[in-house]
């Protein structure tokens, strides 16, 4: 039928993805909100190089719906930005 499905397929995941780059252009804030203030204390030990305590802050149980890749992908986004 189709003799190159993978590129329908890989067509199909770009339309989605740039929706979503849409979207989140179109409608995304950069303000904190809610629980993001909680936040600044998880970065602060990046600020200090005290990398032990990253650790343990990232592996500490919570109550919250931010697991332990979450928390890496921001950490790896703040180091990216830092000037």
């Amino acid at each position: 039928m189709l003799r190159h499905r993978w590129l329908l397929g890989l067509l199909i995941c770009l339309l989605v993805v740039e929706s979503r780059f849409y979207t989140i252009k179109r409608f995304g804030v950069q303000e904190p909100y809610m629980d993001s203030f909680g936040e600044i204390d998880h970065y602060r030990p990046i600020v200090k190089n005290d990398w032990a305590l990253v650790l343990a802050n990232s592996l500490r149980p919570n109550n919250e719906h931010r697991i332990v890749l979450t928390r890496g992908t921001n950490i790896e986004l703040f180091l990216l930005d830092a000037k």
